[in-house]
């Protein structure tokens, strides 16, 4: 089982999936224009394995940060 982190406005939700349930999960956050971490490193769905998620000590998802000025 994979562990999924979901940061949001409500404060933060632990999913435990199968690695392929992680990954269809994670593609639903990144198709929400969310930000995955895994492992504290900003990762690219394109580029993601399911060894990647079966091998992560931690995956965070996080709300898109907007930059600007005041």
């Amino acid at each position: 089982m994979v562990k999924l982190r979901i940061l949001d406005d409500n404060g933060d939700t632990t999913l435990e999936l199968e690695p392929q349930e992680a990954i269809e999960r994670m593609r639903q956050e990144t198709d929400r224009g969310r930000w995955l971490y895994l492992n504290g490193e900003v990762v690219n769905m394109d580029q993601l394995t399911t060894e990647d998620v079966k091998t992560a000590n931690e995956i965070v998802s996080t709300p898109m940060l907007k930059g600007g000025s005041f």
